[in-house]
């Protein structure tokens, strides 16, 4: 965390504001593209103060990294910048022929028929080629659930926070920053500075 926190002051001095980390299509799912960092969302992540959801992005790169590395390959990591507060979250319980719906806006139920109507045809052909995997060969059950008791329940503890905290930032040292990192994006075209021009007039000098 201190290499991080020194390149982030020096840079900082020179005018940037941001930096890139380059993700491609097989990460994220979202074609080539540039998360940008603002310094400031370090600011906070230092202080466990909150996250920005480019530095959630930063996670799920690590995540997916880490996945291949381990050779898990049928796990998908949700993109912050595609699902946002308004989405809604499936919970698919093939065992128990049911689906949980969690919605933070709590709206009823008759709000998703469409997409229940969806997932009852895709059920009906799972089914048909899938004989005897479930012992509840019946319609989805659609349950809608969302407890913030459960949220309380499952906090993690400052240890875990803390450990989550120093990987993200040698994540973000070694394989966004370093030139030779997985994710890195060349910064003389990719970091936001304030004044473009001030590294070049100082190089003159």
């Amino acid at each position: 965390m201190r290499e991080l926190h020194d390149w982030y002051l020096k840079t900082s001095a020179d005018g940037y504001v941001m930096f890139a980390a380059q993700v491609k299509h097989s990460d994220l799912h979202r074609g080539l593209a540039d998360v940008w960092i603002e310094f400031e969302s370090l600011w906070f992540l230092y202080h466990q103060d909150a996250l920005d959801k480019s530095l959630v992005s930063a996670f799920d790169m690590m995540k997916v990294q880490e996945c291949r590395k381990r050779g898990y390959y049928d796990i998908g990591f949700m993109d912050p910048d595609i699902i946002n507060m308004n989405s809604i979250l499936l919970s698919i319980e093939i065992d128990g022929s049911r689906v949980v719906v969690f919605d933070l806006k709590k709206k009823p139920i008759e709000e998703y028929q469409n997409l229940i109507d969806i997932l009852q045809k895709a059920w009906a052909r799972f089914l048909k080629k899938h004989i005897g995997l479930t012992d509840n060969p019946s319609a989805l059950y659609i349950k809608m659930d969302f407890q913030i008791w459960r949220m309380k329940e499952d906090l993690i503890e400052p240890e875990r926070v803390r450990a989550i905290q120093e990987a993200l930032c040698e994540f973000l040292l070694d394989e966004v920053i370093n030139p030779k990192g997985e994710f890195y994006a060349d910064h003389r075209i990719s970091v936001g500075q304030i004044y473009p021009n001030k590294g070049d007039h100082e190089d003159e000098d």
